[in-house]
């Protein structure tokens, strides 16, 4: 009840908007599904997306999360149906009563001062979280995500800059690796809820998780040493069901047969070539499994190859398919068909649109990821 009062102070959206919102954004960080995307810019993911409709994605992807939890709560429950008078009251008249009357602050003041100055700071901190801390800073532990490492971002919105880290481990409660206090006063108030029982189950990721990540996707030396055979061994059931699930969400994500199935089980005539980019699309547990295999299909493919034409790919009964002019599924086997395929994303006006992009190519149960010349 108390951490809704304080909540209500803040003047925000109603709670269970908030942690539906904060859901989606998570799940489907900077895509069409996320309420604030940084991709549409900063004045939108800033404050622009709460002054326009929310796009189609969002709402569907919102409405196919889980918040049982929260039509559970029988507090949470009521504060929806009265939020609109916690936010008045708590947030615009309280303030400004009490300043005048504890210490005769004067009325007019207090109005100007704790009900709209105030109000207009907090909201603006909170959102740089959404736009600055998405679009600036430095990236130690994933470079391939908007999130980033912004410390003035931390100092103005009591420790919610360290982004990236924020990012990559959600459910870590201090939202950074070291939780120091010094920019980060969030994870001291958790600390005391702990001490006096208001806040339980708090986790955080071992020491050995967060070094194989920074040095596995961040392409930087982290300040804890770790090798790559120790890198490499960052694979738990946790680890393929979150990846997993991050593309069988995926708004981009088209290909029904890839969603019915685990990773592992993804046939060798399976190929999904999209027009977005890699690095937005591809959970990263996914990317790792294959990128040993990079090196070796690039050697084994030495030998010149001639390209086959469409005549032979029909005899071979080798079909390539057109979606949505330039989105294709490749079912093939390794190696002899890499050649063509470049030939034909040069030649064909219908995949152009997908020049400087990556392209994804899963034949024989190999992921390689190459660029599209």
């Amino acid at each position: 009840v108390i951490l809704l009062f304080c909540y209500s102070v803040a003047g925000q959206n109603s709670l269970f908007d908030w942690v539906r919102d904060h859901r989606v954004h998570h799940k489907f960080s900077d895509t069409d599904a996320d309420p604030h995307n940084a991709n549409r810019g900063f004045f939108f993911s800033h404050i622009g997306w709460l002054m326009c409709k929310k796009h189609p994605e969002v709402i569907a992807k919102g409405n196919q999360l889980d918040l049982s939890d929260l039509f559970a709560d029988p507090l949470v429950r009521y504060y929806q149906k009265a939020f609109i008078y916690f936010r008045f009251f708590l947030c615009f008249i309280i303030p400004p009563c009490m300043a005048t009357y504890l210490w005769g602050e004067d009325i007019i003041v207090s109005f100007i001062t704790l009900s709209f100055i105030r109000y207009v700071l907090s909201l603006n901190f909170t959102f740089l979280v959404n736009s600055a801390a998405h679009l600036y800073g430095y990236k130690p532990y994933d470079t391939r995500i908007f999130p980033s490492q912004n410390k003035w971002v931390s100092l103005v919105a009591m420790g919610e800059g360290w982004h990236n880290y924020h990012h990559v481990f959600p459910w870590d409660y201090r939202a950074a690796e070291f939780g120091t206090y010094s920019l980060n006063i969030t994870t001291l108030w958790l600390d005391l809820f702990a001490r006096i029982g208001w806040a339980y189950d708090m986790k955080k990721p071992s020491e050995k998780m967060v070094r194989a990540h920074a040095v596995k996707y961040a392409g930087v030396e982290h300040p804890h040493e770790v090798n790559e055979e120790e890198a490499m061994e960052l694979e738990s059931e946790e680890d393929k069901m979150t990846a997993f699930d991050y593309i069988k969400n995926k708004p981009s994500v088209e290909n029904a047969n890839v969603e019915d199935k685990p990773i592992e089980q993804i046939s060798n005539v399976e190929t999904v070539v999209k027009s977005k980019s890699v690095e937005e699309d591809i959970h990263p547990t996914v990317q790792k499994r294959h990128i040993k295999n990079m090196n070796d299909i690039a050697s084994n493919n030495n030998d010149s190859i001639e390209p086959i034409s469409d005549s032979d790919r029909t005899t071979k009964n080798k079909s390539v398919e057109q979606m949505n002019g330039f989105e294709s599924i490749i079912n093939n086997k390794t190696g002899d068909f890499i050649n063509s395929f470049h030939t034909m994303m040069k030649n064909n006006p219908a995949v152009e649109p997908m020049t400087g992009f990556d392209s994804l190519i899963m034949t024989g149960g190999i992921l390689i990821k190459d660029k599209a010349a």
